[in-house]
């Protein structure tokens, strides 16, 4: 029994103290999910990127792949391929869910896709999707995003139960 004692108190010497996850952090899928927003919103996307995959870890979301790629393109080009497979799969979950066409029809035009982007352009008319429609023309016409952003084509906060109100976005 001694020796178990010893074991015990040496490995929590060796280890540090054992700290339990802060009282208000995230847990459950949509509140990693929503605090993805709230930083992506404040344009860290790496961060939000971390904690849309932690999200997406404990639940699949359209809307957390769909953002999960926006924050991946504007990482940069050697995000896209990752980006793109999100996309695609926030489409396969949520075909009538128009975000996902709105960016992955950028990120086409970004690769050099011109038709892959006028494709996604026609689903949006098609879903009647006319704001999100007419900034992805303005893109195409354009060759370039407006900036700073402007996140049409991002998935906004969830609530977390029915009937609840989602928690405000960092800043407000």
């Amino acid at each position: 029994m001694l020796s178990r004692t010893v074991f015990i108190i040496a490995l929590s010497t060796f280890a540090g103290p054992v700290r339990a996850a802060p009282s208000g952090s995230p847990k459950t899928s949509i509140e990693l999910y929503n605090q993805g927003v709230s930083l992506m919103r404040a344009r860290k996307f790496e961060q939000a990127q971390a904690a849309f995959e932690q999200s997406l870890h404990k639940r699949s979301l359209a809307e957390a792949h769909n953002n999960l790629a926006y924050c991946l393109r504007k990482q940069g080009e050697t995000h896209f391929d990752a980006a793109l497979r999100h996309y695609d799969l926030a489409i396969e979950m949520k075909p009538k869910m128009p975000q996902p066409y709105m960016y992955r029809g950028v990120l086409h035009m970004l690769m050099g896709h011109r038709r892959k982007a006028e494709a996604d352009l026609g689903r949006l008319e098609a879903l009647g999707e006319e704001r999100l429609a007419r900034e992805l023309s303005w893109v195409l016409a354009h060759g370039k995003e407006k900036e700073p952003e402007q996140f049409f084509g991002v998935s906004d906060v969830l609530p977390l139960r029915r009937g609840t109100k989602p928690p405000g976005l960092l800043g407000e």
